[in-house]
């Protein structure tokens, strides 16, 4: 199932980043898809075990069967530190003045025991 998955994503990159370059000229995603497959081949866990040597032991990555993360997880909590939905942003705001508020009262303590 491991291997389907990516022989397909592979072979959809291999028809689309031709054709792109044919049709508009564009030579960025011929360059960034051979980057992104070899950065893809390190990390890959059972190129890590035949190629490079590494155990399964002593890495739980390697243990069968292997966890893929979701992709579009990995965007969506990008996306989320970037730009914080409304809701995200009022709550922050609102801890944000409940510690200026903290602070400020710890603030006057400090002058007051100062003065004392």
């Amino acid at each position: 199932v491991v291997w389907q998955r990516k022989l397909k994503s592979t072979m959809i990159s291999i028809l689309v980043v031709p054709l792109l370059h044919l049709i508009f000229g564009l030579v960025v995603p011929l360059f960034m898809s051979v980057v992104l497959n070899m950065m893809g081949l390190l990390d890959d866990p059972l190129f890590r075990i035949y190629v490079r040597n590494h155990k399964p032991e002593h890495t739980k990555d390697l243990v069968r069967p292997f966890k893929f993360s979701n992709p579009t997880k990995n965007v969506q909590k990008m996306m989320d530190r970037w730009m914080p939905s409304g809701e995200q942003a009022t709550d922050t705001d609102d801890a944000s003045g409940a510690q200026k508020q903290s602070a400020k009262k710890s603030l006057k303590k400090r002058k007051k025991n100062k003065k004392m």
